[in-house]
């Protein structure tokens, strides 16, 4: 039987990665070796609902904002 490893996901990196830097569940999965099926449900217990598209570009937009500011000092 091959074994599953775990990896526990926690809620500030979730809330970071999902709100802060506007990544998707898929994107996330990756990121932390995971199933999007993990990343959801742990969204889903910690609380966090799902941004629109409109909402995630703003986000996307902030962060490449924020990225040339420090770019130019």
């Amino acid at each position: 039987m091959a074994s599953k490893t775990q990896r526990k996901i926690f809620e500030d990196e979730l809330r970071f990665l999902y709100l802060d830097r506007g990544m998707t569940d898929r994107e996330i999965s990756e990121k932390l070796f995971c199933t999007k099926q993990a990343v959801y449900k742990a969204r889903k217990k910690f609380g966090i609902n799902a941004i629109s598209i409109v909402e995630r570009n703003q986000v996307l937009i902030k962060v490449s904002g924020r990225q040339e500011d420090i770019l130019r000092g």
